[in-house]
């Protein structure tokens, strides 16, 4: 008797688990960027954080400069411009067209404790409202050990989770039994888990985002080369012109020192 009233909790729970991230998904989006020649640049995840259209991702999939923002639906919206970001905390609020949408609410790691189940949606490999589920596995208030670059700590305060993160995931909110985003993923394996940056860290992000809404342009890969490009063949240009005044005037200078003899 007992066995089966434990079942049955069980199952009741993930009948709510299952109800709860069903009315979550539409909130996540895919972000996509292609090139010039239309092949995909990479791709990453967001979340919505306002009605009109703010979304959190992190830094690294600001800067793939995704054009596209794929709703659970399949909807394809533009992105705008970034309204903040920070490439210490790898965090970046950018701003979709239109409005209407569903925000997550924001949390925070605080009062957690490991063990405590958690939830991830995003799009591992390109795959779109994909769910894993998992529990914190650590917590991290000071960060971890930067041995790449001698630092004590990097990117605290973060959190460890057991669920299963894909390229793709970046950016994927974290979600606890409440239905609140405690983290953004951040990273692949680490410490026998996954990385995900703090939501106090966006809380914080978001008090530095310009009160005027200004957005900062996309710096996309294609726009960085065609600049490159640009500057290269303005230098070329600027060289040849160069050497044909410089050719027209030496010339210039014998036929006046013939005449003079």
């Amino acid at each position: 008797m007992m066995l089966a009233a434990l079942l049955f909790t069980r199952l009741a729970g993930a009948e709510d688990f299952v109800d709860r991230v069903n009315r979550l998904r539409p909130s996540v989006v895919k972000l996509e960027g292609r090139d010039w020649l239309g092949n995909a640049r990479g791709s990453g995840t967001g979340f919505f954080i306002s009605g009109d259209g703010l979304l959190a991702t992190n830094e690294h999939v600001a800067a793939l400069a995704p054009e596209t923002a794929i709703l659970a639906d399949g909807t394809r919206r533009a992105v705008l411009g970034v309204l903040v970001q920070d490439e210490d905390s790898d965090l970046a609020v950018l701003r979709v067209e239109g409005d209407g949408y569903t925000p997550l609410l924001l949390g925070s790691t605080e009062g957690m404790a490991r063990g405590e189940g958690i939830a991830v949606i995003g799009s591992p490999l390109g795959v779109e409202q994909v769910v894993t589920e998992g529990i914190v596995a650590g917590l991290m208030p000071q960060g971890y050990p930067d041995r790449q670059h001698g630092d004590a700590v990097a990117m605290g305060p973060l959190v460890q989770v057991s669920a299963e993160i894909s390229p793709g995931s970046s950016g994927s909110p974290v979600i606890d039994g409440a239905a609140r985003v405690v983290a953004v993923v951040q990273s692949g394996s680490a410490f026998g888990g996954h990385i995900a940056v703090d939501a106090v860290q966006l809380h914080a992000l978001l008090a530095r985002a310009p009160v005027s809404g200004e957005l900062q342009a996309l710096n996309s890969p294609t726009r960085q080369a065609l600049h490159a490009g640009l500057v290269a063949t303005a230098l070329v240009v600027l060289s040849l012109g160069w050497a044909w005044i410089s050719a027209r005037r030496e010339r210039a200078a014998r036929g006046a020192a013939r005449r003079g003899r």
